[in-house]
């Protein structure tokens, strides 16, 4: 959904699990456009942006809380980690309660690995999940089509040990 919204030109701006659906044929929707916003150049990570903050707070990429920087693209990808990091772990990376701590978090601290929760998780998942959080956008999955191909990647490689597991 993300790579189909960059195609069109837009990054979706809040991505979080309220904002996927699972259809009844198993296909994932994105949800919810109202923090879309149009690409400035269609492949470009990080452009200028004079908008206020936007998103949720515990799923926002560290790039928008810095004056004048749209994440675009690397946004998306850092919110998306949250989300799996929350989907793998059972909880969000930061369990701040307030909307100031969560953010301050947001710009400086380091989750905690996936596996410190969920110790079944593959390692190279908890290591592509720590990479789409990572507090620089230039250390995270540089394109869409690049993440996905890793995680398709992971999951073939995974995929006998699933087998064998079940």
């Amino acid at each position: 959904g993300l790579e189909s919204l960059r195609h069109a030109g837009y990054t979706h701006g809040d991505v979080k699990p309220s904002n996927i659906m699972l259809s009844a044929q198993g296909s994932v929707k994105l949800l919810d456009l109202g923090f879309a916003r149009r690409c400035r150049k269609h492949d470009q990570d990080l452009s200028r942006s004079t908008n206020l903050l936007t998103g949720t707070p515990q799923y926002l990429a560290p790039e928008a809380l810095s004056s004048g920087w749209e994440g675009g693209v690397a946004r998306d990808i850092y919110s998306l980690g949250v989300t799996m990091y929350r989907m793998l772990a059972g909880r969000l990376p930061f369990q701040e309660v307030g909307t100031e701590e969560i953010l301050r978090s947001q710009l400086g601290s380091t989750p905690p690995g996936v596996r410190k929760f969920a110790s079944d998780v593959p390692r190279e998942l908890e290591q592509l999940v720590s990479e789409m959080l990572a507090k620089q956008p230039i250390r995270r999955p540089q394109s869409l089509q690049r993440l996905i191909r890793r995680l398709v990647e992971l999951e073939l490689a995974l995929f006998p040990t699933q087998a064998e597991a079940a």
